[in-house]
C-alpha cells in the first residue's frame, strides 16, 4: 500500500500519527516558549521557524488522523486517495528547515532563498511523480526530484560551508551550523528511500511506514529545530565578537600592543 496514496490511515499508522501530534505539540510549546524569551533578532526568528515547523507537523498529524488531510484524485493511471495534507505540510516545513540553517550559518540571502526555492519544486515534482499515469512520464519526473535534491543537498553541504567561512576570521574552524547543514542534506535524503522501501517496493507493513515517517520527521524537525534554537550564531563571525587588537605594521599580528612605559 502507498502510505502517501494509498488506503485510509488504519489504526496501528493513526496510533503513531497521535504520538507524532503529542510530541511536535510539546516540541512547539517549547519552541514558543523559549523564542519569547531570547532577546537577540536573528536567534528569535530561529525560534519562530521551529515553531512554524512544528505546528505545521502537528497540523498535518490531525489532518490525516480526521480525514481532512485525505481525498480522492482520478488521473490518467486511475482514482487514488491522496494524503495531501503530507504534502502540503513539506511544501512548508522542508523549505522553512532549509531557511533556517542558511540564517543560522549566516550565508548569502540570495542563495538561502534559492535553495528554499528548489526544496519547493524538489517537493512538487515529486508529488508529480507520484500522481503520473504513466510509468515513463515517473521516471521522468523522479529524475527531475531527483535532481533538485542534489541541488538543495549541495547548498547545504558544500555551497553552506565555503560560503560562510567567507565571513569567518582566517584559519577558524567552520560554524557548527554548516555541519547540521550536511546533517539536514541526509535526512531529506532519507524520505524518498524510505518511500521507496516502504511504499514503492512495499516492504513494509502500512503502520511500519507510518512510523518510519513519523521517526523521520521526529528527527529531522524538531531534531534540526532544536540544534538551531540553542545555535550561537555570531561566535567566531567576523564583526560579531570582541575586535582582536593589533599593533599597527605588525603585519597582522594578534599580539596585544605594548604597555605604554610613562603610564
Amino acid at each position: 500500500m502507498d502510505l502517501l496514496a494509498g488506503g485510509p490511515v488504519g489504526d496501528a499508522a493513526g496510533v503513531w500519527l497521535a504520538i507524532g501530534a503529542a510530541l511536535f505539540g510539546l516540541g512547539t510549546l517549547s519552541f514558543a516558549g523559549r523564542a519569547a524569551g531570547i532577546g537577540d533578532r536573528r536567534r528569535r526568528s530561529l525560534s519562530v521557524l521551529a515553531v512554524l515547523v512544528s505546528a505545521g507537523t502537528v497540523a498535518s498529524y490531525l489532518a490525516l488522523l480526521s480525514g481532512i488531510g485525505v481525498t480522492e484524485v482520478t488521473g490518467p493511471g486511475g482514482s487514488i486517495t491522496l494524503h495531501w495534507a503530507r504534502y502540503a505540510e513539506w511544501l512548508v516545513t522542508m523549505p522553512l528547515l532549509v531557511i533556517g540553517v542558511g540564517v543560522a550559518a549566516g550565508a548569502d540571502s540570495e542563495q538561502v532563498a534559492n535553495a528554499a526555492a528548489v526544496t519547493v519544486f524538489m517537493i512538487a515534482t515529486g508529488l508529480a511523480a507520484m500522481l503520473s499515469g504513466m510509468a515513463v512520464y515517473r521516471v521522468v519526473w523522479v529524475g527531475v526530484a531527483a535532481l533538485a535534491f542534489l541541488a538543495v543537498a549541495s547548498f547545504l553541504s558544500v555551497g553552506l560551508v565555503t560560503d560562510t567561512r567567507q565571513g569567518w576570521r582566517s584559519g577558524a574552524p567552520a560554524s557548527p551550523v554548516t555541519t547540521l547543514g550536511g546533517g539536514l542534506a541526509v535526512l531529506l535524503g532519507g524520505y524518498p528511500l524510505w518511500w521507496a522501501v516502504a511504499s514503492g517496493a512495499g516492504l513494509v507493513s502500512a503502520s511500519v511506514g507510518t512510523a518510519g515517517f513519523v521517526m523521520l520527521d521526529l528527527v529531522t524537525k524538531l531534531g534540526v529545530g532544536v540544534l538551531l534554537v540553542r545555535a550561537d550564531t555570531t561566535a567566531g563571525r567576523t564583526g560579531s565578537t570582541t575586535p582582536v587588537p593589533q599593533v599597527a605594521g605588525d603585519g597582522g599580528s594578534t599580539e596585544p600592543p605594548a604597555a605604554d612605559p610613562t603610564e
